[in-house]
């Protein structure tokens, strides 16, 4: 596959079509900064590649290995991802903006100042995953399972957060300003210093947080 940024997807993607069961090995590649615009890598084993700055905005990833794959830098901007192993992955300050992450695995994944604004998470699992000064303003995390994830000073204004487990999560200092946190597990998490002003907290579980000069004005419940 030709990586250059002239090069047009058209002709792979079509071939991908007619060959939807041939597997793309691509496990440990050399591909940073690879022009890879709305590629079709559906089920691609990408584990450990390094995609450090590559493009990848609009690209479909969904089902594939990324594995401890290097993805910092990255643009992949309204990317699909559903049910994608990220596990370990490496998307420090990734650009992931309106991206599909429905049911993908971001365990131990490695997400700092990452851009997930108006991201889809949807079931997604983060388990200790490293979100420190990330962006994640009206994005989804509905039903995700983000338990013992380190958020602090991550902006999550205005997020869906319902149902969402973030139990002995790291939120201190998190700008939770206008999220939705109905039904949320929050139990055991850090919320030291958070900003949580006219935040949705219906039926929200807090036994044993850590609120300790947390900004809690204009609760709605």
């Amino acid at each position: 596959m030709c990586c250059s940024q002239k090069q047009d997807l058209t002709e792979w993607n079509q071939w991908r079509r007619r060959n939807m069961n041939a597997r793309i090995l691509l496990e440990g590649a050399e591909l940073k900064g690879a022009y890879l615009k709305g590629a079709d890598l559906e089920h691609g084993w990408l584990k450990d590649a390094d995609l450090r700055e590559a493009n990848l905005q609009g690209a479909n990833l969904n089902e594939s290995n990324l594995e401890t794959a290097h993805l910092s830098g990255a643009h992949l901007s309204r990317a699909y991802f559903y049910h994608a192993n990220l596990n370990g992955a490496y998307l420090n300050t990734a650009d992931m903006e309106g991206a599909d992450l429905t049911e993908a695995s971001l365990k131990s994944a490695y997400l700092r100042g990452a851009n997930l604004r108006n991201a889809n998470l949807r079931k997604s699992c983060a388990r200790r995953a490293d979100l420190l000064q990330s962006r994640l303003e009206h994005a989804n995390l509905e039903d995700a399972d983000w338990q013992g994830a380190d958020l602090s000073n991550s902006h999550l204004e205005n997020a869906h957060l319902v149902r969402t487990h973030l139990q002995d999560a790291n939120l201190s200092g998190a700008h939770l300003q206008g999220a939705d946190l109905t039904r949320a597990h929050l139990q055991h998490a850090n919320l030291i210093y958070a900003h949580l002003q006219n935040t949705l907290i219906q039926y929200t579980h807090l036994e044993r947080a850590f609120l300790v000069e947390a900004h809690l004005e204009k609760l709605g419940f």
